[in-house]
C-alpha cells in the first residue's frame, strides 16, 4: 500500500544492506534532546529495530563540529528509561565521517 509519510529522512541501500537514516543537528549544546525526535519517528524506529532492521540517527553537533552515527536502539533504550536527552560523552565511539557507509552497515552489531 502507498503511505503518505516516509519512514525516515532517507532509506539507504549500500553493499546489499538497507537501513533507515534520520538526520538531526544540535548547534550549541553537548547533548541531543529527544524533543527533536517526532512521535512518528520514534514509532517507526521501534518497528524497524524490533523487526531486526537497522535504523540510524545521524546527529551533527555544532559545538564540536562532528557527526555521530547512533543506532536507534541506543536512543530508544535511554528514552524508555526516562531520559530526556543523550550527552556527547555517551556517544563515544559513534563518531562518523560524512559518507562512511561501511561504518553504518557494521552498526547492526551495536
Amino acid at each position: 500500500r502507498i503511505v503518505s509519510r516516509k519512514p525516515s529522512d532517507f532509506i539507504i541501500t549500500y553493499r546489499g544492506r538497507t537501513f533507515y537514516a534520520e538526520v538531526k543537528s544540535v548547534e550549541k549544546e553537548p547533548r541531543f534532546s529527544f524533543d527533536k525526535v517526532q512521535k512518528g519517528q520514534w514509532f517507526r524506529a521501534v518497528k524497524v529495530t524490533h523487526a531486526g532492521g537497522l535504523y540510524l540517527f545521524f546527529v551533527y553537533f555544532g559545538c564540536v563540529e562532528r557527526w555521530y552515527r547512533i543506532p536507534a536502539g541506543k536512543l530508544l533504550e535511554r528514552f524508555h528509561s526516562g531520559a530526556k536527552s543523550i550527552n556527547l560523552k555517551d556517544l563515544e565511539g559513534l563518531e562518523w565521517t560524512l559518507g562512511d557507509f561501511d561504518a553504518c552497515i557494521s552498526a547492526q552489531a551495536e
